[in-house]
């Protein structure tokens, strides 16, 4: 196994880790280093039951970033990471992240008007 898989393989386990624990910045960071790692040839399959699967593309990797953006409220983002992303689900998420993202806009602008 290459230094790029096992760093792949070490960061999908501290993802799924971190998930169980809902220790959301963290996930997020873990994410977006597994993010952007290079895409990887072809990895051996892992054993089951030893190790999560890590993302076997760049826009799963991608997903899972738009995941963690998503959890920590970072609608924006998520939409931004999820732009070039032509799957149902991704593009679900990228549509609803817009639409919480605007929503979250007006209520900071509405509580700003309320202010002054």
């Amino acid at each position: 196994m290459d230094n790029t898989t096992s760093r792949r393989h070490e960061l999908a386990d501290a993802l799924a880790n971190l998930e169980k624990r809902r220790l959301r910045a963290s996930q997020q960071w873990v994410a977006e280093m597994l993010a952007s790692l290079p895409p990887a040839a072809h990895s051996p399959p892992l054993h089951p039951y030893t190790h999560p699967a890590p993302p076997e593309s760049p826009a799963d990797a991608a997903h899972a970033l738009a995941l963690a953006h998503f959890d920590n409220r970072e609608y924006a983002r998520c939409a931004h990471t999820l732009r070039d992303d032509a799957r149902p689900a991704p593009r679900f998420l990228r549509w609803y992240a817009l639409y919480l993202a605007a929503e979250k806009r007006v209520a900071e602008e509405a509580a700003e008007s309320a202010d002054t």
